[in-house]
């Protein structure tokens, strides 16, 4: 199927149990292509009854990030405060600001600070080719993990295309769209969620590509 942008497009005009009829003829991997080619859309349709479930595994994990995002706006909120209230000190019986006392506070505080220390990758797997691919499940440990991704010798400016879909292994659910280039070029694409098993699937027209998997120990 050449034209995924038309085929989605005629789709969307059957009704709701020729679409569901439509959608259980699709090949896993002709699924992930309706799905690009859905996403790629200015205005998005809904996900057909029959492949919602696929999307709630998404969902939940958008969910989980606001309400994290949310939970670390609150700390430094808070760390703002108190941070404001030491720095203003005690007084003494007269009113005035003991200056000797703030000081010996903010030594102190300064003395149990610890450097941040830079997160530290590893390479968890890799691959390389051309066309379509669906690599092998891998293992991740942590709650972030990237994709690092390169595109060369394409056939003529302009000719080639590149995306890369993460899945989890245990359900096929998709994650999120790590990459979704036109042309040449290279990038590193976070990921964020509980650990566990994943795959990529890989679609990819006159170009050659360089795909990474990096974790955190």
């Amino acid at each position: 199927m050449s034209n995924w942008a038309e085929y989605v497009r005629r789709f969307y005009a059957l009704s709701p149990e020729e679409q569901e009829a439509e959608w259980n003829k699709l090949t896993p991997d002709q699924r992930v292509q309706f799905e690009a080619a859905r996403a790629g859309s200015p205005s998005p349709p809904p996900l057909p009854s029959a492949a919602r479930s696929r999307g709630l595994g998404r969902a939940a994990f958008l969910g989980c990030g606001a309400l994290f995002a949310l939970g670390v706006l609150g700390f430094v909120g808070l760390a703002i405060v108190g941070g404001l209230s030491s720095n203003r000190g005690p007084s003494t019986s007269s009113g005035r600001p003991s200056v000797e006392s703030s000081s010996s506070t903010a030594a102190e505080s300064a003395s149990r600070r610890e450097p941040a220390r830079a997160p530290q990758w590893r390479e968890v797997a890799s691959w390389s080719g051309s066309g379509i691919k669906q690599t092998e499940s891998f293992t991740t440990a942590s709650r972030e993990w990237r994709v690092h991704w390169s595109t060369t010798n394409e056939a003529f400016a302009g000719a080639g295309i590149f995306q890369i879909m993460v899945h989890r292994a245990d359900d096929d659910a998709l994650v999120t769209l790590a990459a979704n280039k036109q042309g040449v070029g290279r990038d590193v694409s976070y990921v964020r969620g509980s650990p566990g098993r994943y795959y990529l699937m890989i679609n990819s027209g006159n170009v050659d590509w360089t795909v990474r998997v990096e974790d955190q120990p």
